[in-house]
């Protein structure tokens, strides 16, 4: 009996939390743009010193992105790479000082 109250009572208790969020989204400060398409599963970005920007795939391809010129370049793809749930290539890490 204690359970079912408490679980009643929280409920209750995050209501306002989520009615206050649905209102604050209907005047947003920000614009969701489309910018890249054609990408399957987007899992890390990092921007590089030089503007591009690097995107790894779940499923084990890696591709920039020039801003400058709109276009994705697909670099590589890693192959026999398990993707399933949560697995595949996880982040992105470039080097802070890349050679130019």
């Amino acid at each position: 009996m204690n359970s079912f109250l408490l679980f009643v009572l929280s409920g209750l208790w995050l209501t306002p939390s989520l009615v206050f969020a649905r209102e604050a989204n209907k005047n947003p400060d920000f614009v969701v743009e489309k910018v890249i398409s054609g990408l399957k599963i987007p899992w890390a970005i990092q921007f590089a010193p030089n503007g591009l920007l690097w995107i790894n795939e779940r499923h084990g391809q890696i591709s920039t992105y020039d801003f400058k010129k709109e276009k994705l370049n697909r670099i590589f793809r890693i192959k026999d790479l398990y993707s399933k749930g949560q697995g595949g290539l996880l982040d992105l890490s470039l080097p802070e000082n890349p050679k130019q």
